[in-house]
């Protein structure tokens, strides 16, 4: 059966949900499993599917019954509505890190030790490349002082002590320094930890515009027309600007700063 969890928008978990269940009784009309959940409505469920209604308060719980959602899995669909239906992108990365928090810890038997928390918290990523500056000396006011974001003594050292436990940093006389480890992300949760990190790094970024001078920050975009069959040599493009940034900062010297890079490329027609 369809887990919710692989979703990252309710109407296309409905959809698929509604489908297996036609699938499995060819006679089970629409109208059908309308009554069933309780809408008055017989074509409710397509309009919902084809994003014409929105779902509310009591209908998120009409579906969470209908579908025999156990507690984490009623909570993850909630925030999937909501994440879905929200406007703002404040609300989005709100539901989103729900989200998340609510699938890590459902499948938290598949995570050892610091794990967890190092998924829930994206900042766990900055204070371990600041870590990484030859200026640094690792210590929880240092490294306070030295963010651009705000994070509280207790956050740098809850994940100082995290990145420990995984052995993405180690113990030195100085305080820390990086090790070779690297912690990969199970692909069950992948892609909603990668898209709650893409929004912070988005929010940060328009921060940035507003926040950081010009001679520390480099914002420019380019709205152009290709055709479809274009896109993948778009990608690999990209993907190859990524690598060689990576190449040319990987052995630098005197490494003082802790940089984001961010490369959005998305349609604006249909």
């Amino acid at each position: 059966m369809t887990s919710v969890y692989e979703f990252k928008e309710f109407r296309a978990y409905i959809e698929k949900r509604v489908a297996e269940m036609r699938t499995a009784n060819d006679k089970l009309s629409y109208r059908e499993i309308a009554k069933k959940i309780g809408f008055k409505s017989p074509n409710y469920i397509l309009l919902v599917i084809e994003g014409k209604r929105n779902l509310t308060k009591d209908s998120i719980e009409k579906f969470n019954k209908f579908f025999k959602h156990n507690s984490s899995e009623s909570t993850f669909f909630e925030n999937l509505v909501h994440f879905t239906q929200s406007k703002s992108l404040d609300d989005r990365i709100e539901y989103s890190n729900k989200m998340l928090e609510t699938q890590v810890r459902a499948q938290r038997k598949m995570l050892q030790g610091g794990e967890l928390q190092y998924y829930l918290n994206w900042h766990n990523i900055l204070v371990r490349e600041i870590v990484g500056l030859e200026c640094s000396d690792s210590n929880p006011r240092w490294i306070q002082a030295k963010s651009r974001q705000e994070l509280s003594l207790k956050e740098i050292s809850d994940s100082l002590r995290i990145l420990l436990d995984l052995k993405l940093i180690k113990e030195t006389e100085n305080g820390f320094s990086l090790t070779e480890d690297s912690l990969q992300t199970p692909e069950v949760f992948a892609s909603q930890y990668v898209r709650n990190f893409h929004f912070k790094m988005m929010d940060l970024a328009s921060n940035a515009l507003a926040e950081i001078d010009k001679d520390m920050r480099d914002i420019t975009s380019l709205t152009f027309s290709i055709s479809e069959t274009s896109i993948p040599k778009l990608k690999k493009a990209i993907a190859q600007f990524r690598n060689d940034v990576l190449r040319a900062t990987q052995n630098e010297k005197g490494k003082d700063q802790v940089f984001q890079l961010n490369v959005q490329l998305f349609p604006l027609t249909k």
